[in-house]
């Protein structure tokens, strides 16, 4: 805290940078490098709550994104498969 002020942390100035640069630099072709940049700056601890992530590179296996109890869940986006994605 600093004259009042509260900071925010590490992970929504990782949002902050990836908003500003996929706003700020639209027309600029989202290559790997920017891509994984923008996983660097989401992930900087290499975890997402308790789990760890591999930051910077794709992804080994499938990915849903799920909510829901457990026997009611709901897929909401399931991701190409990792080989479709270079």
């Amino acid at each position: 805290e600093y004259a009042g002020m509260v900071y925010p942390g590490r992970d929504v100035e990782g949002v902050v940078e990836m908003m500003l640069d996929a706003t700020q630099n639209y027309n600029k072709p989202l290559d790997e490098e920017r891509l994984f940049g923008w996983h660097a700056a989401l992930f900087p601890t290499g975890r997402s709550g308790m789990h760890r992530i591999d930051v910077g590179c794709y992804r080994n296996g499938e990915m849903q994104v799920v909510s829901g109890a457990m026997g009611k869940e709901k897929v909401h986006y399931q991701a190409p498969s990792p080989g479709k994605m270079k």
